[in-house]
């Protein structure tokens, strides 16, 4: 069982973790670009420069609509000559219609893959090239979205963190994959939290359209590249991260105790409750001002939470 901890000052988080634990992704679904398009085709069409995307690097990205909001967020890896984007399973089915609706004069076809099964790992530092090994890796990836393949596996440095934890993701045609099959699972809610604290947010069918990069940190966390050119929704989105400044950014939230159903917070002195964006566990995200760390916050209830001011490398 993860225990979390306090809160340091920062993102990262820690936690006891005496063996390796592993979370069977099933909130993910992927969508596959294949033919000699297939790169330049998704280059006009999202947020992420797809000339970075290759076999030993994933990227994160999001596609936009013509009025700058978010669609979907992704994370993108090349997979033999195909390039595959992972998605929030509850709009797969929309990104990849958006897609083809703009792919028609390309050559490329566009498809959900069924067969790649998502796994997040927690691994204390001592069992990680014992874990890496059972993938055939001798070399353990050092950056973020950094990756490695083998044993029909690509093995990938999470974009989450935790500290004193190596975090990574694997993705695998082999469903269960063998390779894990001894290790503890944890429960996708719990990888959830982890991303969470982390600053990373994602889009489902719920919030699909409803908010720009800005307001998600998508334009400081890297999803956005300002120097790839042009694309769906970019004169909207450059135009704000230029010429504006934002009143509200991603921030997070953090209870004494698991969150029960929809959590709904207010600031000291507001009269009504706000939703939640997203919450796990013991933590929720939530789009506050941007001054929101002199503020106080707290559960409907009344129980106080402790703020997350998300930086990011």
């Amino acid at each position: 069982m993860i225990q979390f901890d306090a809160l340091p000052a920062n993102p990262a988080f820690g936690f006891t973790l005496d063996s390796p634990r592993v979370a069977h992704l099933t909130q993910t679904r992927f969508i596959r670009a294949s033919g000699p398009d297939a790169r330049s085709f998704l280059q006009g069409q999202v947020t992420c420069d797809t000339l970075k995307i290759n076999a030993s690097q994933s990227v994160r990205g999001a596609l936009c609509n013509l009025k700058g909001r978010v669609i979907a967020d992704f994370l993108a890896l090349q997979i033999g000559d195909d390039i595959l984007l992972q998605v929030q399973a509850s709009v797969a089915e929309k990104v990849l219609g958006v897609l083809k609706k703009y792919a028609v004069f390309s050559k490329l076809v566009l498809s959900i893959e069924t067969d790649i099964t998502a796994y997040g790992l927690l691994i204390p530092p001592s069992d990680t090239q014992d874990i890496l090994a059972r993938f055939g890796v001798t070399s353990a990836p050092a950056s973020k979205g950094e990756a490695a393949t083998g044993n029909g596996s690509t093995l990938f440095k999470s974009h989450a963190i935790a500290e004193g934890i190596e975090v990574f993701e694997a993705w695998s045609t082999e469903a269960p994959l063998e390779a894990l099959s001894d290790i503890e699972e944890i429960t996708a809610e719990n990888w959830a939290e982890l991303e969470y604290r982390s600053g990373i947010v994602h889009i489902a069918d719920t919030t699909s359209e409803e908010y720009t990069p800005a307001l998600l940190n998508y334009d400081i966390n890297g999803i956005v590249d300002f120097k790839k050119g042009c694309y769906t929704g970019q004169e909207i989105v450059a135009r704000m991260f230029y010429r504006s400044t934002p009143k509200k950014r991603l921030f997070g939230l953090v209870a004494d105790n698991a969150l029960k159903g929809s959590a709904e917070y207010k600031e000291a002195t507001a009269q009504e409750p706000e939703k939640a964006l997203a919450s796990a566990g013991r933590t929720l995200l939530a789009l506050l001002p941007v001054e929101a760390n002199t503020q106080k916050y707290a559960l409907l209830g009344g129980s106080p939470l402790e703020l997350i001011e998300f930086t990011y490398e």
